[in-house]
């Protein structure tokens, strides 16, 4: 049996944590001994962990995540001014390739200092990335027969080091995208990575998403009108400062509806204030995170992604289990998840590009119709041949 380590953040409740836990879910204890690595405690979604899986935290990570994030000059400074006279000098040394090279990553071997080598295992992998400080504590502080990074966004759209990557992801034997347009973006800025890089979409059981539906909370008024539901961390990334407007709009077509935002995150009151401004507050509806939006989804007359970049997109990719009339905006991952025209819309990111694709949809039950029968006749997206990536 082989032994996997996954090395990741904090089981937060976003995409990246529920695909981890899908995954090592469908690997299943018989299959391999997996250790979870998490850099920190806590988080909504730590307690659905399965049982087999060993689960440690990096020891002193609450000491290294300063010296991580802070500016290197900072971290300097901090050093001096605590009397902690050998680690000022030996940063002052790493600052000043810093400053010479312009790469941030030098200070990681700052940050890990002693700490001793993690374990031996047959496969380790770097799960949240592009995460710079996760791939290289897998590459210097794990020994693995094999080693894997994990990307999960646009690398385009999030902040990604290129020095270090075209550094260090020699030295891992896979490089895995979430999706074929993920893995496109990434290889026009690594094309020496091509032969060992690979689309594996996240994985969704649709059993266990059904399961959860029958056991989760719902709609609590009877309103009559179209439900319109959108579920996602509230973050400019994720582009629900767009609902709005296009709110503001649908209301002049005199159709009854509401919108429902699941989520919350730092851009969350800003969209309430700007809600507020334009006389919102009863038209889009904001119920806070939800650990279990499953029964939202299978309740709503229409889902819509509003996303400015993605990665995969997995909250749309559940929503396609009960079948529902969909509209997404046109980032890396949309087609995909949808076939535009077919089971679902795909559209410009900006507000006029959602409005009219939810106009049609009001005005038309024989589209929503026709989008629900194919995307029942269509399986989902989900790679269950995990073989492939881990040769179990």
């Amino acid at each position: 049996m082989k032994s996997i380590v996954f090395v990741s953040h904090k089981m937060n409740l976003g995409g990246t944590e529920k695909a981890l836990l899908s995954l090592i879910k469908t690997l299943g204890e018989e299959s391999a001994t997996i250790t979870l690595l998490l850099l920190e405690k806590g988080g909504v979604l730590e307690t659905q962990i399965l049982d087999f899986v060993d689960v440690k935290y990096l020891e002193d990570f609450d000491k290294m995540k300063p010296i991580i994030e802070n500016p290197p000059l900072q971290t300097l400074i901090a050093f001096i001014t605590s009397f902690k006279l050998f680690s000022a000098i030996t940063f002052l040394l790493i600052y000043c390739k810093i400053k010479i090279s312009g790469n941030w990553y030098h200070n990681y071997k700052a940050a890990l200092g002693n700490t001793p080598n993690f374990g031996s295992y047959d496969i380790a992998v770097a799960f949240a990335g592009p995460s710079d400080f996760i791939s290289y504590f897998v590459i210097n502080k794990v020994t693995a027969k094999k080693k894997i990074q994990w990307i999960h966004f646009d690398i385009e759209k999030v902040i990604t080091n290129y020095n270090f990557g075209r550094k260090y992801y020699p030295f891992f034997d896979q490089i895995i995208c979430v999706s074929e347009g993920a893995k496109k973006i990434f290889l026009k800025n690594f094309p020496q990575f091509k032969s060992r890089t690979y689309a594996f979409y996240n994985i969704v059981i649709p059993a266990e998403i059904k399961k959860m539906a029958v056991e989760g909370d719902s709609f609590n008024e009877k309103y009559k009108g179209i439900k319109i539901l959108t579920v996602g961390r509230f973050s400019k990334e994720k582009g629900q400062y767009l609902i709005p407007t296009v709110v503001v709009e649908l209301k002049k077509i005199n159709i009854p509806f509401r919108w429902y935002l699941i989520g919350d995150g730092k851009e969350k009151e800003n969209i309430q204030n700007r809600a507020r401004e334009l006389d919102l507050a009863d038209d889009i509806i904001f119920l806070g995170a939800v650990n279990n939006p499953y029964k939202y989804m299978q309740d709503c007359d229409i889902y819509v992604q509003t996303s400015v970049h993605e990665g995969f997109g997995i909250t749309v990719e559940e929503v396609k289990v009960f079948n529902k009339p969909i509209v997404v905006t046109n980032f890396a991952s949309a087609t995909d998840l949808l076939e535009n025209e077919k089971t679902g819309l795909i559209v410009d990111i900006t507000s006029d590009g959602i409005y009219k694709a939810l106009v049609r949809l009001f005005l038309s039950s024989d589209l929503k119709i026709k989008f629900s029968e194919n995307l029942a006749k269509r399986p989902l997206l989900s790679n269950f041949e995990v073989d492939r990536i881990f040769n179990l």
